[in-house]
Parts: C-alpha cells; structure tokens; sequence
C-alpha cells in the first residue's frame, strides 16, 4: 500500500502574476477586463487578461530567437522534470565563464540565487554552461541579459536547447539538490510559456 500520509517538503518558486508584476524594459504589464462580475450582479466571475508570453515567471525556448526553433508545446513533460541545483552567487553584477568553473555544477537543470541588484550572465558563461550539458538555466531575475546587450546569451542558450527560467524566487530555498517540476501552459506556437515551477526536496 502507498503511503498516503506523506508530506512531501515543496517550495513554490514562481512570482505572483498582478498589474504591479514587473515587466521587462518595454514590454506591456498585465491588464483585466471583467467580462461578468458579482459586484455587478452577474452571478459569476469571468476575466479577460491581457499579458505578453514573458510576463512574471516563464520559460523561453528556441522560438523566441530563432523562426525555426522548438516551441512551448513541443516540449514533452518529461523534459522539464528532473533533478535540479540551486546555488548561491556571490554579489557580482557579471557571471563569468571562470567563475562558474569554480561551482560544484552536478545537475542539468541549473537554478541560480543572485545576492546583486542586476547579475547578467556573460557569453563565455553561458557558452560554458552549453558545454557541461546544462539543459536548463533558471535565475532569479527578469533576464540574464544585460539591457543594452544584443541577447547573446538568449542565442547561445536557446541554439544549444538550454532552456532559460526567468523570474524565479529562491531566497527562501537553501542551495542543494532537488527535484524540479516546471511545466510551461501548452501554448501553441508559443515563444515562451508561463509556469509555476515547484522545487521537492529529495533524500538520498
């Protein structure tokens, strides 16, 4: 018999989705039209959101750099399910290549906590990480771009199928070993997905 009593010990790492949710330089913030509402005597509530693909927590996959890349919907539940790390960075505004070298990497889904207003990963970091066989890169900001950068982190990570996570909250999950669940909304076509990732602490 299963043991149906079990508890097991999860963290909730996406951000609250809200008119006030940060959105990336230029990009449109969330709006809501209410279509029925109870304060308007209708019985029932019905909302009408308007938010971009890259709104609060989500996924980017090739689509969104590359006309011929994987969508959202072509991902199988099985890829964006495994064993995961998180690691605190020091305060740094750049990650370098050297710096990661110098981090216990042991998971393919890699989730990073920054400790610095902005940390942006550099090119050399991220063309590392596509070397060591990450298939995920998560990170607790809206980009791990610099602003006034032409996306080549997003190019060398998504042309080698690395998945980037943006948006996540990990300040309050010790670094460690676990198991992540990240399934994106299967938006057709979709450059990007919204989730709710759920970190699970694993025994060994």
């Amino acid at each position: 018999m299963p043991n149906l009593d079990c508890n097991p010990i999860l963290y909730d790492i996406s951000c609250p989705l809200s008119e006030q949710t940060p959105v990336y330089l230029g990009d449109p913030p969330l709006t809501r039209e209410y279509i029925a509402d109870h304060h308007q005597g209708d019985g029932y509530m019905l909302t009408l959101c308007h938010m971009n693909s890259h709104i609060g927590t989500h996924i980017d996959v090739p689509r969104h750099f590359f006309a011929d890349g994987k969508t959202a919907s072509q991902y199988a539940v099985t890829e964006l399910c495994g064993m995961s790390q998180v690691l605190t960075l020091p305060p740094v505004s750049g990650i370098t290549r050297a710096m990661l070298q110098e981090l216990p990497i042991t998971q393919r889904f890699l989730l990073l906590h920054t400790t610095y207003p902005k940390t942006v990963l550099c090119a050399d970091a991220a063309q590392y990480l596509a070397e060591l066989g990450v298939r995920l890169l998560g990170i607790d900001q809206d980009s791990p771009e610099a602003e006034d950068a032409d996306f080549p982190v997003h190019h060398i990570l998504l042309k080698n199928d690395v998945l980037i996570l943006e948006n996540i909250r990990l300040s309050h999950v010790p670094d460690g070993v676990y198991r992540l669940y990240c399934f994106p909304v299967v938006l057709v076509g979709g450059d990007a997905g919204w989730v709710r990732p759920v970190l699970e602490c694993v025994t060994k």
